[in-house]
């Protein structure tokens, strides 16, 4: 698997220099915030610290440099970490992943994403390798600092351990998210790459789990892997964390209305939404809508309705904030369309404010393609409670068209209709049969997209004990507006810390 290649022809197209390689072996740490590349220098630090909330994930990276000899069946343990009064975080809520590496054609140079399972492994002589730590805090974990260790073994070589410690500040992220997601699953390409038939016992497991991952991820897909009329769906939509599910929309006014009181019935509406037409541009398109939104009016008149907009109407001189009015009641603009001040009072009559990221926009803007800096997927949350938008919508993590992309594992670049340089476009996840694991397999930005998600809930925690202000003026040590913010993950680091610090504070004062 080319994701794997860890050979000279890897270190020369990566321009690792002789001199490099006859270094000894060396471990070094970096943030989450950080891609490490095959031949990134290492850095002087050897610890891994992590600091987070209880229920909160906390990621951090230990990086294994190779010297002049390749470094065989590595091997990787990890402590339980031992914090106050004897408590302790067991072994086995840290997990440990690859960090595997996908070619980007254009710049014949890999970048680091997959978060293949840990297994023993192979580092090339001058190379890097880096192993992606993740620390699930529980729920009840006494304030303070744990302390562990982490310990890497080559084959017939020498055990190297780096410290690693986690303080844990005195508060909880929330199960329930403050934020309202969308997220795609595209099925189908599940399925296919799953190597699993359509309604087989095997792939509705399959298709189960890659949503209780998402979930996992504080993110909630488009649609339940059950009808909303099935018995089942309580399991889905009776969960907290579970923030909003599509009702389909059908010309039938009848199968709407079953459904909807349904949804009406069990208590799911406010989790509702109905999603009619995608990026309407022209006058058919914005007629097809209109006639779509009448149809489910007529059986469900207080429906949310959203149809993600990413420029104005072509037949118009009006804005898609104007040509959509009683329309939509979700207001859904891609974010280098979002309009801080025609959203906000959309939300002051009571609507709903959402954005959304795909193709577009790239850089100096956020977004989740492959080849942008690690600080890019965590920042649009920050973003996001700066504008005061509601809910973020990402149109798949699946997006593995066989005709486009046959192996994502192999081939990122996703949407080569659109632009072939473009690498990880509705791909967050990569499918795990490849790897032998019986489910989805995440990657650097998805796990970074949950960061985001668990500062978005740190400033919303701020917010209910210091007021607004308090938000904005810790939002503003990182963002400017959409294409001025912070790529320093020191500067990141110390923001959220000094957030944790006023939440702890206030809460102390209110005891």
């Amino acid at each position: 698997m080319r994701y794997h290649v860890l050979g000279a022809v890897v270190a020369i197209a990566m321009g690792v220099s002789t001199m490099e390689s006859k270094a000894e072996p060396v471990v070094w740490t970096a943030p989450a915030t950080v891609k490490v590349f095959r031949d990134t220098p290492p850095d002087s630090e050897r610890a891994l610290a992590l600091q987070a909330a209880r229920n909160e994930y906390e990621c951090g990276q230990v990086i294994l440099r190779a010297g002049e000899t390749p470094l065989r069946d590595v091997r990787v343990k990890v402590s339980s970490l031992k914090g106050p009064n004897g408590r302790a975080i067991a072994a086995n809520r840290i997990e440990c992943r690859l960090v595997g590496y996908v070619l980007v054609q254009h710049e014949n140079r890999y970048w680091p994403d997959p978060l293949p399972p840990l297994r023993p492994f192979t580092v090339a002589a001058g190379e890097n390798q880096p192993v992606w730590v993740s620390v699930r805090v529980p729920k009840n974990a006494p304030a303070g600092r744990y302390d562990g260790s982490l310990t890497l073994t080559p084959e017939g070589g020498k055990a190297l351990r780096v410290p690693l410690s986690l303080e844990v500040w005195d508060f909880a992220v929330p199960d329930k998210p403050s934020c309202e997601t969308a997220f795609g699953i595209s099925h189908d390409y599940v399925l296919e790459q799953e190597g699993l038939q359509a309604g087989t016992p095997e792939a509705e497991a399959m298709l189960r789990r890659y949503y209780w991952y998402l979930v996992e991820h504080r993110l909630s897909p488009y649609s339940i892997p059950v009808d909303v009329l099935s018995d089942e769906a309580g399991e889905y939509l009776d969960d907290p964390r579970v923030t909003s599910f599509i009702l389909p929309y059908s010309d039938d006014a009848e199968q709407m209305r079953r459904r909807m009181e349904r949804a009406r019935e069990r208590g799911w509406l406010a989790k509702a939404y109905y999603y009619p037409w995608d990026e309407p541009v022209n006058q058919e398109q914005y007629n097809t809508l209109k006639r779509r939104v009448e149809k489910i009016r007529s059986v469900h008149p207080d429906a949310r309705i959203v149809s993600p907009f990413f420029r104005s109407p072509e037949f118009s001189q009006e804005t898609a904030y104007e040509a959509l009015d009683g329309v939509i009641n979700i207001w859904c603009a891609v974010s280098n369309y979002f309009d801080p001040a025609k959203q906000m009072l959309k939300k002051m009559r009571g609507e709903t404010s959402w954005w959304y990221v795909c193709c577009g926009p790239g850089a100096p803007y956020a977004n989740f393609h492959l080849t942008m800096d690690a600080m890019d997927h965590r920042i649009l949350q920050w973003q996001q409670k700066k504008y005061a938008c509601d809910g973020l919508l990402y149109w798949s993590t699946t997006y593995w068209n066989s005709k486009v992309t046959a192996d994502p594992w192999e081939d990122m670049a996703t949407v080569k209709d659109i632009d072939p340089k473009l690498y990880g476009d509705g791909s967050l996840l990569y499918p795990g049969k490849k790897v032998g694991h019986n489910g989805p397999v995440s990657s650097l930005r998805l796990e970074l997209i949950r960061e985001g998600f668990e500062d978005y809930e740190y400033l919303c925690l701020l917010e209910r004990v210091a007021g607004r202000a308090a938000v904005e003026q810790a939002i503003g040590e990182l963002v400017t507006d959409m294409t001025h913010f912070s790529k320093d993950p020191a500067t990141l680091a110390a923001t959220r810390a000094r957030v944790a610090a006023a939440i702890v504070a206030a809460r102390a004062r209110q005891r």
